[in-house]
């Protein structure tokens, strides 16, 4: 029923439907062509016209394709990630970091965390709440012209501070290299 393996695990990117912590809303994405995606919030209550049916609305937000999602731990927002794709030369742009609000359609653009000078935007951009929902940390592998560096970055929701954790981490390889799993502990 709700959730995914535990709201404070990041361990695959959206695919499927994301249900909220207690099961009654999920989000998930959908192709509207080869080169773009949108988010689709899906479940009863409020969204459902009579008891125990499904109703699936359309979110617009800003980006061409939605990369990932996660609910907060408290199951009231959804943080989602979204990229610009160029529709000239299909690469990707600007990476969107955005909390939206299920029960009044509300979307915040959160700070956007950049790829490193002179790479493109991250790939496998991935989003994670903290367990006390104060923190996303957001996370991904920046393409630079000699190779790949992890990059990742929080974001604290209440201050919008943005705090880059990829200089100290310093996680680069020639080949492509990427993060599978991250899960949060206590310090």
């Amino acid at each position: 029923k709700g959730g995914t393996d535990s709201p404070v695990t990041l361990d695959s990117p959206l695919s499927g439907k994301l249900y909220a912590p207690d099961g009654s809303q999920y989000v998930t994405r959908r192709a509207v062509n080869a080169d773009s995606s949108i988010l689709v919030l899906g479940g009863g209550g409020a969204l459902s016209p009579s008891k125990g049916t499904s109703t699936e609305r359309d979110v617009e937000l800003p980006g061409t394709n939605v990369l990932d999602a996660a609910w907060s731990p408290d199951g009231k927002r959804v943080a989602v990630l979204t990229v610009n794709r160029s529709d000239y030369s299909g690469k990707w742009g600007r990476l969107n970091t955005i909390l939206f609000t299920p029960a009044n359609f509300d979307i915040q653009i959160m700070p956007t965390p950049q790829a490193a000078p002179g790479a493109t935007a991250s790939l496998n951009s991935r989003v994670l709440w903290s367990p006390d929902g104060q923190w996303l940390l957001i996370s991904g592998t920046d393409a630079l012209d000699d190779g790949y560096q992890i990059n990742l970055q929080l974001i604290h929701i209440a201050t919008r501070a943005v705090t880059d954790l990829t200089p100290a981490l310093d996680l680069t390889a020639e080949a492509p290299i990427s993060i599978s799993r991250i899960e949060w502990s206590a310090p």
